[in-house]
């Protein structure tokens, strides 16, 4: 199994799960974090499976030319800091019914690639499970990206955050003959290629 989880968080969650059960069969793992808060967790809930690696950087759109990029958390949302967003109006949006408060947002700076550029640096053509939690930028991303040029068996990614862009993305993975499935959460969409 290789796989790709582009927004970790600090692991532990249904996909490390999944991984510990079928451990015999990972070949490949790569864990994508930007916020550096969840890093010592990510290494922590891995530590001691043998083709693992994990990344502090955030993924950015081709359009985004620097190599660092701005990401945004909330202080009240500690310790699980499960919503960082390089786009500060996702987090308002996420904290604005628990009274709000612009002095409670604080910002970090990381490095960033793009899809393109991170599968390039591991040399990924193939991926049999490619997740996606990118905290306001997930449709930017998906849009972004030519699908076409990799197999990848398996596209999972949060859909909560999609607006408009929703049926277009879905018509991407339609075009290039994948399959709607089940998901490993009710808040994600995901895709398979038939074999």
């Amino acid at each position: 199994m290789r796989l790709v989880q582009v927004g970790a968080n600090k692991g532990d969650d249904t996909l490390a799960k999944h991984i510990k059960k079928n451990y015999d069969k990972l070949d490949f793992a790569l864990f994508v974090e930007a916020n550096p808060l969840h890093i010592e967790d990510l290494k922590k809930c891995y530590e001691g499976y043998e083709n693992v690696f994990i990344e502090n950087i955030a993924i950015k759109p081709s359009t985004y030319k620097e190599d660092t990029l701005k990401l945004y958390y909330y202080e009240d949302d500690a310790p699980l800091y499960a919503v960082t967003s390089c786009v500060k109006s996702h987090i308002e949006k996420h904290y604005r019914h628990f009274h709000y408060n612009e002095e409670k947002l604080h910002q970090f700076e990381v490095p960033a690639l793009t899809i393109d550029e991170l599968f390039l640096k591991y040399n990924i053509q193939e991926l049999d499970w490619l997740l996606l939690d990118v905290e306001g930028i997930d449709a930017e991303l998906l849009l972004d990206t030519d699908w076409s040029k990799y197999d990848i068996k398996k596209i999972e990614y949060e859909k909560l955050h999609l607006g408009e862009n929703k049926k277009p993305i879905e018509k991407i993975f339609k075009d290039l003959g994948y399959l709607k499935s089940v998901p490993l959460h009710h808040y994600d969409d995901v895709w398979i290629k038939p074999s």
